[in-house]
């Protein structure tokens, strides 16, 4: 609150960014891909331009979900398809520029702080890139309409963690992992 008003989420981490590091987030590996997105969008929502961004698109994928329950044609989404695919593509590409460079310093920041050399890799998976994003969503629109909901898009993407190519779940024990 500022001056008896509720401050919006936008304006709190732009005057305050913070990262918090929780025990659980060592599960990263273990867990499914919400809890990977969700700890991108924790790493990320200090970026200004990134959380307005998370919630533009958080709202236009709920309006888009709702209406295509509810709609008949193609056009009826149009407007939220739009919204989704612009706000999608500032997240894609946030979050591929963390990846990158996190993945730039990951194996040396490892051997600092362990004495052991691994080659760990993390890789951003996504049903798709921007570029794309709009030609999957209309040859998927049938689907989308059975099923109600969207399927492609930034609320899909996950990390994946390897060591020397396998899944670092499997290889890494539970010290190596925190």
């Amino acid at each position: 609150e500022e001056n008896n008003i509720p401050a919006s989420l936008v304006t709190f981490y732009s005057r305050y960014p913070v990262l918090v590091f929780l025990p659980d987030d060592t599960f990263l590996l273990a867990r499914g891909p919400e809890a990977r997105r969700n700890f991108l969008n924790g790493v990320l929502v200090s970026s200004p331009v990134y959380l307005a961004s998370l919630v533009r698109y958080r709202r236009s994928l709920q309006q888009r979900n709702q209406l295509l329950k509810k709609m008949r044609s193609k056009a009826e989404l149009e407007p939220w398809t739009n919204l989704l695919l612009q706000s999608g593509a500032v997240l894609w590409q946030q979050r591929q520029g963390f990846v990158d460079f996190i993945t730039s310093h990951l194996n040396s920041l490892y051997e600092q702080l362990t004495g052991e050399a691994l080659k760990i890799t993390m890789e951003l998976t996504s049903a798709g890139i921007p570029t794309a994003w709009r030609e999957q969503l209309e040859q998927a629109f049938g689907s989308e309409q059975r099923m109600g909901y969207t399927l492609y898009g930034p609320h899909r993407d996950d990390l994946i963690f390897r060591v020397a190519g396998r899944p670092a779940a499997a290889v890494l024990s539970r010290g190596q992992v925190r």
